[in-house]
């Protein structure tokens, strides 16, 4: 583990921050809403062998029983709860081991998860990449632990950004069908018409791209890059909110969005990391491992 400075302090804040942001609002929409993983257990071409061997039941049996749903609804219920545990462990850090077990735990709900988004969208391979940051979060927590900085974490820093903003300008660009929620939450936002906020997010899906490939530049280029990635970052995240939330409906409509802001939080805090990590190696006072 590295050795507790200022500056390695407020990096762990900072990786701790984005990943209890990504547990508990990926646990809060498995324990009070739900997940994709229909997508999985209904998919005839993967589950009919391992329904038939392992319940002895033939699909229809399967899709039409009674306690299909609600086993369903528990086992997403049980991650929701698993990923709260393995933030309490990771946050405690009694121990190492317990906590490269926990965070490797969260990393394979969270990879999980994804998987399932990747499913319901088509096995698209955009879907799953636009989740990066939110699945390695826990891997970038714990690489940091035990390695502290180094060259090879600050490449892998990059490359999940990347991969996360590149996914997401796809969408906006139309190489995948524009979500519709991607189009009303900028109309709700912004004062667009339905067509304007279109060629909007056509603009930012090219821009999206560009500034991701400018990560891996030096200079100028990386500094506009980051940048970027931390505002809009920062804009999409808070945009759950403030597109969805009604205040006349506080309670219920807040219910509904606040985790969806939370579990994006690593979307602009680790390009801010990423943004102070660089600054610091550039007049090479801080020490970087190999």
């Amino acid at each position: 583990m590295p050795r507790q400075t200022g500056k390695s302090r407020f990096i762990i804040l900072l990786l701790l921050l984005a990943f209890l942001g990504v547990s508990t609002g990926r646990a809060y929409q498995c324990i009070f809403w739900d997940i994709p993983i229909r997508s999985l257990l209904w998919n005839e071409d993967w589950m009919t062998s391992i329904v038939s061997s392992f319940l002895g039941l033939s699909w229809e049996e399967y899709l039409k029983h009674p306690k299909a749903d609600d086993t369903i609804q528990s086992a997403v219920t049980l991650l929701g709860y698993s990923l709260l545990i393995t933030a309490g462990i990771a946050l405690v850090r009694f121990r190492m081991i317990l906590t490269t077990m926990a965070l490797h735990c969260s990393f394979l709900i969270l990879l999980f998860i994804a998987f399932l988004y990747h499913l319901e969208k088509f096995q698209t391979a955009g879907q799953f990449f636009e989740y990066t940051l939110q699945f390695t979060t826990p891997l970038l927590l714990w690489y940091y632990l035990k390695k502290g900085v180094s060259h090879s974490w600050v490449l892998l820093l990059k490359i999940c950004v990347a991969l996360t903003f590149t996914s997401h300008g796809l969408y906006a660009l139309g190489f995948y069908p524009v979500p519709a929620n991607f189009v009303a939450m900028t109309i709700n936002v912004l004062p667009l018409s339905q067509d304007m906020a279109v060629s909007f997010l056509w603009l930012i899906g090219i821009v999206d791209i560009i500034f991701s490939f400018g990560l891996f530049i030096k200079g100028r280029v990386f500094k506009l890059s980051v940048w970027y990635c931390i505002i809009w970052g920062g804009l999409t995240t808070s945009a759950r909110v403030l597109a969805n939330v009604d205040l006349g409906m506080f309670g219920s409509t807040m219910h509904q969005w606040w985790f969806e802001s939370m579990y994006r939080l690593p979307h602009f805090l680790i390009p801010l990391l990423l943004y102070l990590v660089c600054k610091e190696l550039q007049p090479a006072n801080l020490t970087v491992k190999e």
